[in-house]
């Protein structure tokens, strides 16, 4: 589909109607990205911390010419560092009540 589009586009490359398709096809295409980040946004945001962090997101990737995928790295990272955090307290705690069975056993 996509090779026989190409193919009659390239074709009608020199066409007056060309310019107006592209032209009507912008709105319709940011139309469509806008309406599936909005859609991504609202399945996301449980809480108003995420909701937030979309906001803040939206807004940095607007204000600046910053591509998003720094923001997803970042915020990746942050997550494997606070699971990291997680686990390190769970295997801890997990350390000091085997600890304390071991201890409290009985002697023979």
């Amino acid at each position: 589909m996509y090779f026989g589009a190409y193919r009659v586009w390239d074709r009608f490359r020199n066409a007056p109607w060309q310019r107006i398709v592209r032209l009507g096809l912008v709105p319709v295409t940011m139309g469509l990205v806008i309406a599936s980040g909005t859609v991504m946004a609202r399945a996301a945001d449980a809480g108003w911390r995420a909701a937030a962090v979309t906001i803040a997101a939206t807004a940095i990737t607007l204000a600046t010419r910053l591509n998003p995928l720094w923001l997803l790295v970042e915020d990746f990272k942050s997550f494997a560092d606070a699971m990291a955090n997680k686990l390190a307290k769970e295997i801890d705690v997990a350390d000091r009540s085997a600890v304390g069975r071991i201890s409290s056993r009985p002697s023979k």
